[in-house]
């Protein structure tokens, strides 16, 4: 059986790819900007402050 691809090791980052709409994306990308850190940091950010 082949080997699967990418498995998360523990303690590494993992890629999540999700369809947003292009307002959100536009909301998500001007934050980041006034906040100088990169979209992925902020996304982070939000997601961290939300998740108990």
């Amino acid at each position: 059986m082949p080997k699967p691809k990418n498995i998360p090791v523990p303690g590494q980052a993992t890629r999540i790819t999700i369809r947003i709409p292009i307002s959100l994306a536009e909301r998500l990308r001007a934050g980041a900007t006034a906040d100088g850190v990169s979209i992925n940091q902020y996304i982070l950010y939000i997601l961290a402050r939300g998740v108990k």
